[in-house]
């Protein structure tokens, strides 16, 4: 699939994508003709019920998946790369965003963005509840960061082993 506006959405039911490729250039600089408004998506969104993600490959600018509403993410594999549309632009956002109560289980995959690679929030709404973010494998381009800047803190017997000559990722996370 590739679009620029939108791509696969769960809402309040099942999605379950497997060996998928999702081509994504949104970003929040394109405007709609129609409405003259800002339109953006991420490449996959899930908003309420669930969602199991095995060996999907996303390419994306404004992000790759992004988990909100209460909605429950199991990402087992695959590759979430984010890019910004021109080199040094800085529009490229995050490979996964989880917010307002939504729970992401990462068990593998590669995650890399231009910014952070994981990040745990609610920028369009800082008053909002955060998400869960649990991190049991995979590769990443950077730690896992809360909206209040800190690394978020990984299961209980997990914990970040640092690569080296795996570009772009310099972190894995491993049972500890």
């Amino acid at each position: 699939m590739a679009s620029v506006y939108f791509q696969p959405a769960g809402t309040d039911d099942t999605l379950t994508m497997t060996d998928c490729v999702v081509n994504n250039t949104s970003r929040n600089s394109i405007v709609n003709p129609e409405t003259n408004e800002r339109v953006w998506s991420y490449a996959v969104r899930i908003q309420g019920g669930k969602a199991v993600l095995s060996d999907v490959q996303v390419k994306a600018i404004q992000g790759a998946v992004a988990v909100g509403r209460g909605a429950v993410c199991d990402i087992m594999s695959g590759t979430y790369i984010v890019e910004d549309s021109e080199p040094g632009k800085g529009d490229g956002f995050y490979s996964l965003y989880v917010a307002r109560e939504a729970i992401a289980n990462v068990h593998g995959g590669n995650f890399a963005s231009v910014r952070i690679a994981v990040f745990n929030g609610n920028e369009d709404d800082p008053a909002s509840a955060f998400g869960y973010c649990y991190l049991y494998g995979g590769k990443y381009s950077s730690k896992g960061v809360n909206q209040s800047g800190e690394d978020f803190t990984l299961p209980e017997g997990y914990i970040y082993v640092p690569l080296t000559d795996e570009d772009p990722y310099k972190w894995e996370v491993v049972k500890g």
